[in-house]
């Protein structure tokens, strides 16, 4: 098992049951780096995680579909991200992002939203993008 330490303070990271599953968080006093369980999340302080949630509400809506095709439509913007961000799609989540990686994804994310595009479900080989109302 990996053990996480702070990357401020060089401390290991104390595990604690939350409703959402497991949060490592430093005991430093006044720390706020902290990360989840699992291989989708790092270390990070409140300023990454912050705008890690705001990744994640930007662009969670252009792929969530609550009736149909989620999977597809949720595999086809990630790995559309993954290529802007010109990495592999398995390190792509915005849980590994440093702050700096989550400022370039958000570049790419408003720039897909003002576009007027929005994710298919119909590819499976590869991300497909459609512009509201017609085709690719």
């Amino acid at each position: 098992m990996t053990v996480l330490t702070c990357p401020k303070h060089a401390v290991v990271l104390q595990p604690r049951n939350t409703r959402y599953g497991v949060f490592h968080a430093c005991t430093y006093p006044g720390c706020t780096v902290g990360c989840w369980d699992g291989r989708t999340s790092t270390p990070a302080d409140q300023e990454t995680r912050t705008i890690r949630n705001e990744c994640h509400c930007l662009f969670d809506p252009l792929w969530r579909d609550h009736k149909t095709g989620r999977g597809r439509r949720r595999r086809n913007a990630y790995l559309w991200l993954s290529k802007k961000m010109k990495i592999p799609v398995d390190d792509t989540h915005f849980g590994m992002f440093d702050f700096d990686q989550c400022r370039r994804a958000l570049v790419f994310i408003r720039e897909f939203i003002a576009s007027g595009q929005r994710f298919s479900k119909s590819r499976q080989d590869g991300y497909e993008v459609v512009r509201e109302g017609g085709g690719a």
